[in-house]
């Protein structure tokens, strides 16, 4: 009962509390077009046409790049200055890393899915790598 009651109640208490407007300050909105490649061969590189990618400087994450498989990652920035913002992130079956210009909008970002695969008796590993050049559509308030 416990482990039922413990949830239900921090449903509760978060329905309780009253609806705020999302916070966008210190969000950097990238609308992003280049590659993505996802194997050495000519046929595995596909357009990419307005991704859109959030730099949150005030809870240093980076989102808005998928896994092979379809999957939303969420990256923590490990470095930030006047001409680069670095991130890297990973899950239970993920990974990413990636750096993103901000001088001339050029990002590149690499992620690697990995999972069982009961036909070849072991794990399988899927990458994909990004090549971007991203604007920001939004202002800094």
């Amino acid at each position: 009962m416990r482990r039922i009651a413990t949830p239900l109640l921090a449903l509760l208490l978060i329905a309780g509390q009253p609806a705020r407007a999302a916070d966008t300050k210190g969000i950097i909105t990238l609308s992003c077009e280049g590659t993505v490649r996802s194997g050495p061969g000519p046929g595995d590189v596909e357009r990419v046409n307005e991704r859109v990618i959030f730099v949150n400087l005030a809870e240093h994450t980076v989102t808005g790049l998928v896994t092979s498989t379809g999957s939303a990652l969420i990256a923590n920035i490990v470095h930030v200055d006047d001409t680069s913002v670095d991130f890297i992130g990973d899950s239970t079956s993920s990974f990413v890393f990636g750096t993103i210009d901000r001088v001339t909008g050029a990002t590149t970002a690499h992620t690697t899915t990995w999972a069982r695969d009961k036909s070849l008796g072991g794990k399988s590993t899927r990458g994909l790598s990004y090549y971007l050049v991203c604007k920001a559509t939004n202002r800094l308030r």
